[in-house]
């Protein structure tokens, strides 16, 4: 294998519908949605609940980057959100702005089981007690 190859990182994703799939596959790029300490949370669980984290933590993201109407420009790792299932969901801190704390709430969805769904919405000023 070349030698430049082994050093730069491969990325890839795969999208299908239905007959139809498209590969997409790209060298140099890194696309993290996850922070290190929400690895470490993930991680930290025992094997059989850390799929239903990972899932917990992806709804919780996405609910909050679309509940700002700006989708993927809010880099997804550049806020935290509470990872573990059945915990209380909540966004954390961001890398920027931590005053959205007070006004965004992010809330766990009991729809079905086996699925995991958020809620976000930015809200007056929340009180703590």
């Amino acid at each position: 294998m070349d030698e430049a190859c082994n050093r730069d990182k491969l990325t890839f994703n795969l999208s299908h519908s239905d007959e139809l799939a498209v590969l997409a596959v790209q060298r140099h790029a890194r696309r993290a949605f996850l922070l290190e300490e929400e690895v470490r949370e993930i991680r930290s669980l025992p094997a059989e609940f850390q799929e239903r984290a990972l899932f917990a933590c992806w709804t919780r993201k996405e609910a909050y980057i679309k509940a700002r109407g700006q989708g993927l420009s809010i880099p997804l790792d550049q806020f935290v959100v509470s990872t573990r299932p059945g915990q209380q969901a909540a966004l954390l801190s961001t890398a920027h702005d931590q005053s959205v704390l007070l006004h965004w709430s992010v809330y766990e969805l009991d729809i079905e089981a086996g699925y995991e769904s958020a809620l976000a919405f930015e809200a007056p000023e929340k009180t703590v007690g």
